[in-house]
């Protein structure tokens, strides 16, 4: 990560189109060496410059919030045909996580607000894609390509569900690198997902530390919205499914944190023990059963705690 500035460079001689970039020097400077390499008649001026925490991902923001407005000229250069608020507008939108402190700025211009991020609203239309909901068609590809470009975004949660749609394709090894991109952005539910990954590996006697993991930055950083989009519980449940004995094995504080979510754990359990059963085929019950197993081992946990 690099401190450094994320520019918008305007010149005369291409009206209405701006350039963006960043520099870990003074964006004066980068104008000048634009000006002397493009043959221009006129000289690049900037329009506007903030300092960031990680220029770099700054700039890559911007780059995408303007992409997805139409503005971009071509997909591999850095010129966009927009109005100069455009452009300020994104760079004032540039994350707090990404910014890291609020820099010099070529104006006092207060930050933006908005209802929704950007990076949640594209997260949102993968979702839409992926599962062809909200009048939309199911469309795999397009769910992955919006869900990397909510990651561009300084969202995170679409590594989760990038590693889903890996695991899915059986990229065992893809799923992990999205994962582990996850676990460093602080999504900790990809923690059930990689205990997931480990059983189809063959490798199950990792869930028991894959799941304090889970269950130690849960408790120090819960994040409702994040579970409910992910589904979390879900993920918690199945792996309770397949591989109950390996639960016996966590710590005290872990079985704790368990207990706390045991009643929607239960929830899910019998809800899926009952879709079982209602099918009516020997196979069908035989999960039922092992769902059944699920629920007697939260009520028990809910007695032993």
């Amino acid at each position: 990560m690099s401190h450094g500035y994320v520019y918008a460079l305007a010149n005369s001689a291409m009206p209405g189109m701006v350039k963006v970039g960043f520099t870990t020097r003074e964006p004066e400077e980068r104008a000048k060496e634009l000006s002397a390499s493009t043959g221009l008649p006129v000289p690049f001026m900037v329009v506007y410059q903030r300092l960031v925490g990680n220029c770099e991902r700054g700039e890559t923001y911007v780059h995408t919030a303007l992409e997805r407005k139409g503005f971009r000229v071509a997909a591999n250069r850095e010129f966009f045909v927009a109005p100069i608020s455009e452009v300020v507008t994104c760079i004032l939108e540039i994350p707090s996580e990404i910014a890291g402190f609020d820099g010099q700025q070529s104006g006092d211009e207060p930050t933006t607000e908005v209802d929704t991020p950007l990076w949640l609203q594209v997260f949102i239309e993968a979702e839409a894609s992926r599962l062809g909901f909200k009048g939309t068609l199911k469309n795999p590809a397009r769910a992955k390509r919006l869900y990397k470009e909510s990651l561009d975004l300084n969202g995170s949660w679409g590594s989760y569900r990038l590693a889903e749609m890996a695991i899915e394709e059986n990229r065992l090894s893809a799923a992990l690198d999205y994962l582990d991109e996850g676990v460093r952005d602080g999504v900790y539910p990809c923690f059930l997902l990689a205990a997931s990954v480990q059983s189809k590996r063959g490798e199950p006697e990792q869930i028991p530390s894959l799941m304090e993991h889970f269950f130690q930055q849960r408790r120090e950083a819960l994040d409702e919205e994040m579970e409910s989009w992910l589904r979390s519980d879900h993920e918690l449940v199945d792996l309770m499914y397949h591989h109950l004995n390996e639960f016996a094995k966590l710590s005290t504080s872990a079985l704790f944190d368990l207990k706390g979510m045991s009643a929607q754990l239960e929830a899910i359990a019998r809800r899926q023990m009952g879709l079982a059963h209602e099918r009516g085929t020997l196979v069908s019950h035989q999960i039922g059963w092992k769902y059944e197993e699920v629920v007697e081992q939260l009520q028990s946990l809910q007695e032993a705690y």
